[in-house]
């Protein structure tokens, strides 16, 4: 599981370099701020769940969410493609 998360963080970081070349540390900051604000959201929301419903009812609605939030991050980002840019083009493998 630790190859996995690790693989998941490698490309995540490959993905900012090669497209978001100008604006590593802008994208870095916001990556980083957004993750810590789900840290403090999700067991908010989870604690407030679980008042109205059972904990396997929690996590599949937390896990729902966080399916959800991806899968729109991979539409937003998966729709321009792998056409090679400047600002790709100049970054090396």
């Amino acid at each position: 599981m630790e190859g996995a998360i690790l693989n998941i963080a490698t490309f995540r970081r490959m993905f900012i370099a090669r497209r978001l070349a100008d604006q590593v540390a802008n994208a870095s900051t916001a990556l980083q701020s957004t993750g810590t604000f789900m840290q403090f959201v999700a067991p908010c929301l989870g604690a407030l769940l679980t008042r109205y419903v059972s904990t396997n009812t929690v996590f599949l609605v937390l896990g729902t969410l966080s399916a959800l939030c991806l899968a729109a991050v991979t539409l937003r980002f998966g729709k321009e493609g792998h056409a090679v840019t400047a600002s790709t083009a100049a970054v090396p493998d």
